[in-house]
């Protein structure tokens, strides 16, 4: 008897925890709920918040050649709306045209980037092939290491003026930046044809055929320069690679001598003299 009313009371407990478990557990999905209701805004917020910020970074990733190619036409298309092609400047566009250059120098020289790109269209409205203007911004650029922007600028600059020296030299530059050696080449060249004494270029032309081994042109380059330059030491030395590499060993040892002049105590000459001179004879 006294097991049966035990086996019931115990029956009695478990009933009494199983009812507690189930009324906890329907409390707190209550709860839950409440919370959800009470805070809908906020998580909306939170969860659209994210996918924006994902389809933002996404966005801003994406940057296609395209694009790189079109950015610097569309800044000019809108700044170029205000003006016609063909205007002529009156002499209160040309004065505030220049005090824009100069302001937009100033801005430069302070590494005022933003503030200057925005003067430069401020001054396209009013001349849209103003040189100094393109090269500023061409500059500016540049010096954001956006050299194929830069170079798109100086390529529409020479669509008005093809023989501009002073732009082809600043293209060459930008494409040498580039690892563009051969179109590099190409440009500089053109620089030569235009001016055949201009040194910077000649310098150019011998370096970069140099340094893609094409020594018959970088041979040519480089006594045209030493022309002009004849006691740099380097571009001597340059000459006799260049005459060791196509086998004329006769004329190398004369450029090396000429070298030797310049500093007697080179030991490398020395030997690379000694050396050639023993080929010769053997």
């Amino acid at each position: 008897m006294n097991s049966y009313v035990y086996y019931l009371e115990n029956c009695s407990m478990i009933k009494l925890e199983i009812i507690l478990l189930l009324l906890a557990f329907c409390y707190s999905v209550y709860y839950i709920f409440d919370m959800i209701v009470a805070n809908y805004d906020k998580i909306k917020v939170f969860f659209t918040g994210s996918k924006r910020q994902r389809a933002t970074r996404k966005k801003t990733t994406k940057d296609t050649t395209a694009e790189a190619r079109t950015k610097w036409r569309k800044i000019k298309e809108k700044a170029y709306e205000a003006k016609a092609v063909t205007q002529k400047l009156s002499p209160e566009d040309k004065s505030k045209l220049d005090q824009i250059t100069k302001r937009v120098h100033l801005n430069k020289v302070r590494w005022y980037n933003e503030k200057a790109r925005t003067l430069i269209i401020e001054g396209l409205t009013l001349d849209k092939h103003n040189k100094k203007l393109n090269l500023e911004l061409a500059d500016i650029y540049e010096s954001e290491q956006e050299f194929s922007k830069a170079e798109y600028i100086y390529r529409d600059l020479l669509e008005k003026s093809p023989d501009d020296i002073e732009t082809l030299k600043s293209l060459a530059a930008s494409l040498e930046m580039q690892e563009k050696d051969k179109s590099a080449i190409n440009t500089y060249r053109k620089v030569h044809k235009l001016k055949q004494s201009d040194i910077d270029a000649l310098q150019k032309l011998s370096d970069l055929t140099f340094s893609i081994w094409d020594y018959p042109d970088a041979l040519e380059y480089t006594k045209l320069y030493l022309k002009q330059v004849p006691r740099d030491a380097e571009k001597i030395a340059m000459v006799w690679y260049c005459l060791e590499k196509e086998w004329s060993l006769d004329k190398a040892i004369e450029h090396y001598e000429t070298v030797l002049q310049i500093q007697p105590y080179n030991s490398e000459i020395q030997t690379r003299v000694t050396k050639l001179q023993t080929m010769i004879k053997n």
